[in-house]
């Protein structure tokens, strides 16, 4: 094998490392790095990130109802809705279960609020097509870098802000 197959190889490789096999979003590791990576750079001046996470509600139901093929059809759904709302520059990760995380870089304020109600829409289409009737939600909380934010604060930060979101959510 020549040099030129090999690092094409390892390139190759790197894509598919870093990525959740089930809905081909970044998975947590990756998103900790990214996470990382963008609060040393709003450190160093250079933009303020938000990170969201998403929650799904219902998916139990969905899964005990129509069986686990049905609930990966509709963590796909997620990931490519996500994906598609979220810039290029964003990263759009599969925490595990049915939580998501996206980094929304240099993205703070009132840009971050806009990202969210673009996301939140995007969430709340239609799913009866994936879920054959059943209603699936989504809880999401954001939080913006604030200085002496790392990784585990910022996202503990947007984690409660979901958890609160799904208790108004559950109150209606």
């Amino acid at each position: 094998m020549g040099l030129f197959e090999m690092r094409r190889l390892a390139a190759a490789l790197g894509r598919i490392a870093g990525r959740d096999p089930l809905t081909g979003v970044a998975d947590r590791r990756t998103a900790e790095q990214a996470v990382a990576a963008a609060i040393a750079r709003a450190e160093r001046g250079l933009g303020t990130p938000s990170v969201v996470v998403v929650d799904l509600d219902g998916f139990t139901e969905v899964n005990d109802r129509v069986g686990h093929a049905g609930g990966d059809d509709v963590l796909r759904a997620v990931a490519g809705r996500l994906t598609a709302t979220a810039r290029t520059v964003d990263t759009v990760a599969r925490l595990g279960g049915d939580e998501f995380l996206v980094l929304l870089e240099s993205t703070g304020g009132p840009g971050a609020v806009a990202a969210l109600g673009r996301l939140r829409r995007a969430l709340a289409e239609d799913w009866s097509e994936v879920t054959g009737g059943l209603p699936v939600g989504a809880s999401l909380g954001i939080a913006t870098y604030r200085p002496g934010d790392g990784v585990a604060s910022l996202v503990a930060r947007a984690d409660a802000e979901m958890y609160a979101d799904k208790a108004r959510r559950a109150a209606r």
